[in-house]
């Protein structure tokens, strides 16, 4: 209906140029992006997660960007981020080996989940949400469904 085609995972990491996740942290998607999916991807891939930290395995990211890896790296989540920031702790040193690797590479950008912290995307995420539960009481499809049910 959207024009979009569904290939199985593998290919989609496979072919393409760019992997961005916009999915929820959930049993059935915990490290989504696992070693074997990063394996897969191609070396100039780029790889976006703005979604939860928990979906890719952080520790083998860091392997993978050892090995010269990816042609860039955007975390603006970080599985273990909590305790981590919205606070200044520009005076300590990172006391997680992991977060403090991935902060090294040229080509990996962290940042402390944030990214949508704006008055407008804070605004059109309280719209869409009271459209949504308008919707769903007036038993209308709401126009941020990408999937009929079946």
């Amino acid at each position: 209906e959207l024009g979009m085609k569904y290939v199985p995972k593998d290919q989609l990491l496979a072919e393409s140029d760019l992997v961005t996740l916009h999915v929820p942290l959930m049993p059935e998607t915990q490290r989504l992006i696992d070693a074997a999916a990063l394996r897969a991807m191609r070396d100039d891939a780029i790889l976006i997660n703005s979604s939860r930290g928990g979906l890719i395995d952080t520790v083998a990211l860091v392997t993978e960007l050892r090995a010269g890896r990816f042609a860039g790296v955007g975390l603006d989540v970080y599985e273990a981020e909590a305790g981590l920031f919205f606070l200044d702790k520009s005076l300590e040193a990172i006391e997680d080996d992991t977060l403090a690797r991935l902060v090294t590479f040229p080509n990996v950008l962290v940042t402390s989940h944030q990214a949508y912290y704006t008055e407008d995307p804070v605004g059109q995420i309280v719209d869409a949400t009271v459209r949504n539960v308008l919707d769903y009481k007036a038993g209308r499809r709401s126009e941020n469904v990408l999937v009929p049910r079946s």
